[in-house]
């Protein structure tokens, strides 16, 4: 057990997805509220199981090597882990009634995918080999495909369903095809190997774009940004809320990761490009939410800034 402490919170998520779904299996009633209560303080029960596990050094508790090459368990990974947490189980708070009015036949798989997401987010967020992150995203993405169209004849939620999950294909292909570019270029996806190597060359260059825009999609950044006002209109309102935070911090986490550590040689080819979508996402997120009149379209717009 001491081998895997650091792992320990990621694989207690998971747990408390199939514990949830078990749950709802084995319970009679039709009011399943407490579900929600239940998600939530595994969730924070799961986070005091993180912060005491933030001094655990990976190597020193014996994990073995192709765990900690693939994943880092440091303070940047903690500190998101930790607001993955708490989002979620502010989210599950927040999500007790809506769930009980507009979807009570399916309250313990909702519980379920939202904790599932979460444990996505938490791997994502110490993904450091590229082919991880990839399939940890891509966990994320699924799941909240499903979450936002998760209202079953309702015309809205289907349909910022089916439009996050083309937009979501068409940027993890090209998410993919970056890593594939990097990956012939420099032999490697590892972030630690890939920050050593030095490959100043258009292909590199055209392999950073693709990875920006993968990523820049979760984290609805200009002009990556268009899934976001409808999607965000047609999801439930307790994943619109969890959507405008959460699985962003994946992105973010990523970015940081993939941009400012594995390629940090490479700045001159990607850092004036992200200089231009920052202040044009800024931008265009303050100004477009102004004549918005529907209030989670204007939370779409100033989330992007």
């Amino acid at each position: 057990m001491q081998a895997v402490a650091p792992l320990m919170p990621i694989l207690l998520v998971f747990g408390l997805a199939v514990a949830l779904l078990i749950l709802d299996m084995l319970s009679l009633s039709t009011r399943k509220s407490w579900l929600a209560w239940v998600a939530a303080v595994g969730f924070i029960l799961i986070g005091i199981q993180t912060l005491n596990g933030m001094g655990v050094d990976a190597e020193a508790a014996g994990m073995p090597l192709w765990i900690s090459d693939l994943l880092a368990f440091d303070g940047m990974a903690a500190f998101f882990q930790l607001l993955a947490l708490l989002s979620g189980a502010l989210v599950c708070l927040l999500a007790v009634e809506y769930v009980q009015q507009r979807m009570p036949h399916f309250q313990g798989e909702f519980f379920a995918l939202l904790a599932v997401t979460v444990a996505g987010i938490m791997l994502a967020v110490a993904a450091k080999e590229l082919l991880t992150l990839y399939i940890s995203i891509e966990l994320v993405s699924i799941t909240s495909y499903i979450l936002v169209g998760y209202v079953r004849g309702d015309k809205p939620s289907s349909e910022g369903g089916l439009k996050y999950l083309l937009y979501g294909a068409a940027c993890s292909a090209f998410m993919l095809y970056g890593i594939s570019l990097i990956y012939g270029l420099t032999g490697t996806t590892y972030l630690s190997e890939l920050q050593a190597s030095s490959n100043l060359s258009p292909a590199m260059f055209a392999a950073a774009i693709f990875m920006m825009v993968g990523l820049g999609f979760k984290i609805a950044l200009v002009p990556f940004h268009m899934w976001s006002p409808d999607v965000y209109e047609g999801a439930p309102t307790p994943i619109t809320a969890f959507l405008s935070v959460t699985p962003k911090l994946a992105g973010f986490a990523a970015l940081l990761r993939v941009f400012v550590v594995g390629m940090e040689h490479y700045a001159p080819l990607w850092l004036p490009v992200f200089g231009l979508l920052c202040a044009l996402t800024m931008t265009i997120g303050n100004v477009v939410s102004i004549p918005q009149r529907n209030m989670k379209r204007m939370r779409a717009y100033t989330s992007l800034s």
